[in-house]
């Protein structure tokens, strides 16, 4: 009997810290509020207008130098998730390269925001990094997929200052600013 009792005794703890696991109280769902309130950009890297000098991704890549600040006009996309998961980091196209994609929209393409119509050499020569940075330099930890702001086919105008350039055919901004262009309905 003192081993059934032993027994019952260890089930109900655990139980109770099973309940007390998944349930939750009100302090708790407060904090779930603040910590995701976190995983979005600051309200003050968006702007109202979009600046007007606007350089060319393909020009940037070839004439910017690190630390120059310039603005793209992009599209979120150049691939099929166009974002870095737990990095404030996605990839773009210049908006002023053709999507034939879009031409397509509708008979079976879900993505035309990966340009998959375009050649890749086309796409690599126009595809560039955008990055968010915490105050250590570093991308922040958050999910640009869970942005309440922009999606993959958002097209922004991006300021900020080029980074680590690795080479001719790679460009990282280090956003500052970023305006959003309204939906094309």
């Amino acid at each position: 009997m003192n081993h059934l009792n032993k027994l019952t005794t260890l089930c109900l703890i655990t139980l109770s810290l099973a309940l007390t696991a998944c349930g939750g109280s009100k302090d708790d769902a407060k904090k779930d509020d603040k910590s995701s309130s976190a995983t979005q950009l600051p309200d003050n890297l968006f702007v109202t207008k979009a600046p007007s000098k606007i350089t060319p991704v393909i020009d940037a890549k070839n004439f910017s130098r690190e630390g120059e600040e310039i603005t793209l006009r992009v599209i979120v996309g150049g691939k099929k998730d166009p974002f870095v998961k737990n990095n404030a980091v996605m990839t773009v196209v210049d908006a002023a390269l053709p999507n034939k994609c879009m031409e397509h929209v509708g008979d079976g393409c879900d993505t035309p925001w990966d340009y998959c119509c375009a050649a890749s050499e086309v796409l690599n020569k126009n595809i560039a990094t955008i990055q968010f940075n915490d105050e250590n330099g570093n991308p922040k930890k958050l999910n640009l997929a869970d942005s309440n702001k922009f999606k993959a086919g958002s097209t922004l105008t991006v300021t900020g200052k080029v980074g680590k350039k690795e080479g001719i055919d790679t460009l990282t901004l280090i956003a500052s600013a970023v305006y959003v262009e309204p939906d094309k309905k």
